[in-house]
């Protein structure tokens, strides 16, 4: 559906993935057929992971990342900031992008441990030249506060509640 969304659109698309599926067989041509058949620019599609130790220690799932950022694909590491808050994949994984958990935006402009937290994510995301997405804005006291912090992509139901894909327009 990604592949098929951004053929059409030539609008980004992000899809979830998780551990387990890297350890389904032929997941790499998968991917592959599956943008040859939409003939789809791979640079529209994201894979958003979970931070989690798998994803670090497995020299099988790196090598399986590093195959399909070849293809083009762009991934995002998703809910950063909570579970193992591993910095150390972006050394060594084709992070472009880390999303914040939201836990720490859904009241950032009343939390001064959020406003913390997120302004050093903020500031490690900008050294490594990595995007950033703020999850779960809600309101605009949020966004307000986000957009002070510097970060350029936010994501939630103050911008747009989920539609169907087939609501989209193109």
């Amino acid at each position: 559906q990604g592949c098929k969304h951004a053929a059409k659109t030539g609008k980004k698309f992000s899809v979830n993935i998780c551990d387990c599926d890297f350890y389904n067989e032929g997941l790499i041509e998968f991917i592959q057929k599956t943008i040859d058949h939409h003939l789809v620019d791979p640079k529209l599609l994201s894979l958003e992971v979970l931070e989690s130790h798998a994803i670090t220690q497995s020299d099988e799932i790196k090598d399986l990342i590093l195959s399909i950022h070849k293809i083009g694909l762009e991934f995002i590491v998703d809910d950063f900031g909570v579970q193992c808050s591993n910095f150390a994949q972006t050394e060594f994984l084709p992070i472009t992008t880390l999303k914040i958990d939201g836990s720490f935006i859904e009241n950032i402009h009343e939390s001064k441990n959020s406003q913390i937290i997120v302004k050093t994510i903020q500031t490690f995301a900008r050294e490594k030249s990595l995007k950033l997405i703020a999850e779960f804005v809600c309101d605009q006291e949020s966004y307000d506060e986000i957009k002070k912090l510097g970060i350029e992509y936010a994501q939630g139901h103050y911008l747009s509640k989920p539609v169907p894909l087939d609501d989209l327009n193109a």
